[in-house]
């Protein structure tokens, strides 16, 4: 008995030392797994939030490119440019020039103007100038057909340096290339003008007692009217991602249509409304008259801008009223 009481003294002392030990073991596993799993829970999430990060990311610049797009860009007796950072559907430029450094997905057409493909520049289209020079700079990519119509005046040599930056003219060459520009735009409104006149003289003659009876309608509904044409075409042709390309197109060769047709009723009430109307002597002569007044006015600076959103708007209100000189 007593040697088992010694033992006992002896055992219980290790015991209390080593159980508290063994039964924390057990414990402290529980809480590391438990830790352990956290960690991997947490490193899972923020996986996920760096995926849905770069899922908004990616749409916020697929908004970004949605918005930038601009469908049927026209410009009348000014630059027309596409930035770097724009996507355009078509590029349309009257008297003036087209510099390209952002995407056309379509063609970039210039009447009396040159078109600039500058080398961060893409046309997926044809590029056409009429009376004017298409010049693609190292770097750019132009998909379609390149049409250029030179002026007598005009070399290939001389085509990058002439061009400068598209926006000042200084020299007497350049000015020379402006008035060239002009009469070759005047000419083809001209050439257009009198064939209207000849296949189509009594809408012609409805067009113009619109002009001259309500002519604020006119330029309200005109301005209307192009706003809302431009503006649509170019929604449609975004929202139905280029499907609804087709219809946008149908849409702005009536706008078209209807401005040519107001055009030259225009042009009529203002070569008969000239000191000297009375004196021009048949169809075709107050229309010209009308049409030089009007090319040299919309010429001056600043105030030609003027002059042609004025008289486009004017136009396309009075084809418009006489639902295209139907009545």
């Amino acid at each position: 008995m007593r040697y088992g009481f010694c033992a006992l003294w002896l055992v219980l002392p290790a015991a209390l030392l080593v159980g508290p030990t063994a039964l924390a073991d057990p414990a402290r596993n529980e809480g590391q797994e438990l830790l352990d799993e956290i960690r991997a829970e947490r490193a899972a999430l923020d996986v996920e939030r760096r995926a849905l990060q770069a899922e908004l990311e990616h749409a916020r610049r697929e908004l970004s490119d949605t918005r930038s797009v601009a469908a049927d860009r026209a410009g009348f007796g000014e630059l027309v440019s596409v930035s770097a950072d724009e996507t355009a559907s078509s590029v349309v430029s009257f008297g003036s020039n087209i510099v390209v450094a952002g995407t056309v997905l379509g063609d970039a057409t210039a009447f009396g103007g040159d078109i600039l493909v500058r080398s961060s520049g893409q046309v997926e289209g044809d590029a056409v100038a009429f009376g004017g020079r298409v010049i693609v700079q190292d770097g750019g990519r132009l998909v379609g057909e390149q049409v250029s119509a030179w002026g007598p005046s005009q070399s290939t040599e001389r085509a990058p340096s002439a061009l400068g930056s598209l926006t000042h003219y200084t020299d007497a060459s350049s000015l020379l290339s402006i008035l060239y520009r002009r009469v070759v735009l005047m000419l083809a409104l001209g050439g257009a003008g009198i064939l209207a006149l000849s296949l189509f003289p009594e809408r012609v003659a409805r067009t113009m007692a619109v002009v001259e009876t309500r002519p604020l309608r006119s330029l309200a509904v005109g301005g209307f009217m192009l706003s809302f044409v431009l503006s649509f075409s170019a929604l449609l042709a975004v929202v139905t991602l280029g499907i609804g390309l087709p219809a946008s197109g149908v849409l702005l060769a009536l706008l078209g249509v209807a401005w040519l047709l107001g055009v030259v009723g225009l042009c009529q009430v203002l070569g008969e409304r000239l000191p000297v109307g009375d004196r021009l002597v048949g169809r075709w002569a107050p229309f010209a008259a009308g049409l030089v007044l009007l090319t040299c006015v919309s010429g001056l600076p600043l105030v030609g801008f003027i002059v042609v959103a004025t008289a486009s708007s004017l136009a396309v209100g009075s084809a418009t009223l006489s639902h295209l000189g139907r009545r």
